[in-house]
């Protein structure tokens, strides 16, 4: 039961942009209908149920408003709403007509909102405005021991916004994490196949902006297997590490090197002539072969030119590029060949996309 009413809140409130707006919503909408149920059980006789109304005609307009435009409306404006909701709290604690009146306590729901949506220092002003009104509104009303209702009110407001905002830290942190590691390769630390695809989407559509021609380069560990053979996988993997830090210290920080399996690795290029791409691959070539502790692991690189626009799928261009990386291979290795787009479908079964010599 409970997991399902958490399914349907879920699908209530939306996708991202949505969330902020129809969460608030809700607590309008909650507050409004505990606030319709008040009025309609056994109150105090100097209740201005006038007042009371007022309220709840004003709240329930608000709430529709904010949960069907959640995605259209900016955060300043939800924002305002809940400083709006905060001093409509404060109406209806003078509008009770007794002391200790049940609606100060809502001050709590809109502090939980702010902590989980906002910037905690927007957060904190929130509180700052629920402090004030609460600890007013207490002392206006008469209410019996002001003073201690005004300490545990402020009090719980306080800490529970600071876990909720810890909680939600903690959600970051792990949503981060999470997101890191289905993008990165755990052995060598560099992207992978997925996170490679993303980059080159957007890389395309920055050449289509800048007119500008970017470059892929297809990178195969030679000799790899022999290493493993001889010195067991432990080896391997070193070697593969070694690879991947040869990438990262040869490009930009605009460039995307990648694993994209085995002993195969890419590097994305941004701006880039077929000229600077050939460099990149003879600098990461260079610094393999020359590795003495390597014991004679070299790299064939093929390089293809991407053009200035987002036509060229990723498939088609690792396709081009592997078929260049090929033409190195049967030249003997440790070099770089430059590659075109044209023809990418291999008539050549030696000419397949990459099938990895061993999976380290």
């Amino acid at each position: 039961m409970v997991e399902l009413l958490r399914c349907r809140m879920v699908r209530l409130l939306g996708g991202e942009r949505a969330a902020n707006g129809r969460a608030l919503a809700c607590v309008w909408g909650f507050g409004a209908t505990c606030l319709t149920a008040t009025i309609l059980l056994p109150h105090p006789p100097e209740a201005s149920e006038a007042g009371l109304i007022v309220v709840v005609l004003v709240a329930y307009p608000v709430a529709a408003l904010m949960f069907v435009k959640a995605a259209t409306l900016p955060a300043s404006a939800l924002e305002s709403f809940t400083y709006l909701g905060q001093l409509l709290i404060t109406a209806l604690t003078f509008a009770w007509g007794a002391p200790d009146a049940p609606f100060l306590w809502f001050h709590l729901w809109l502090v939980v909102h702010s902590f989980h949506f906002l910037a905690p220092l927007r957060a904190m002003l929130q509180v700052a405005c629920a402090a004030v009104l609460f600890v007013f509104a207490t002392f206006a009303t008469g209410a019996p021991f002001a003073g201690a209702t005004s300490v545990v009110g402020v009090g719980s407001i306080l800490i529970i916004g600071l876990l909720v905002c810890a909680l939600r830290a903690q959600v970051d942190e792990l949503v981060q994490a999470l997101a890191h590691s289905a993008a990165t390769d755990p052995l060598t630390g560099l992207p992978n196949r997925r996170a490679l695809e993303n980059a080159y989407a957007q890389a395309g559509a920055l050449r289509a902006r800048s007119g500008s021609t970017g470059a892929l380069l297809v990178l195969d560990c030679d000799g790899l297997k022999a290493l493993n053979d001889q010195h067991g996988h432990v080896a391997g993997d070193e070697a593969l590490t070694r690879v991947a830090r040869a990438m990262s210290g040869a490009v930009r920080e605009v460039d995307t090197p990648a694993r994209l399996g085995g002993d195969e690795f890419a590097i994305l290029l941004g701006a880039a002539s077929p000229g600077a791409a050939m460099a990149v691959g003879e600098r990461v070539r260079r610094t393999i072969a020359d590795a003495a502790d390597l014991e004679g692991l070299t790299l064939s690189v093929g390089v293809v030119e991407l053009p200035a626009d987002s036509s060229v799928e990723l498939g088609t261009a690792i396709i081009a590029a592997d078929r260049a990386m090929y033409r190195s291979k049967r030249g003997g290795g440790d070099r770089v060949s430059l590659g075109t787009l044209s023809n990418t479908v291999p008539s050549d079964p030696a000419e397949s996309p990459r099938r990895s010599e061993v999976h380290a």
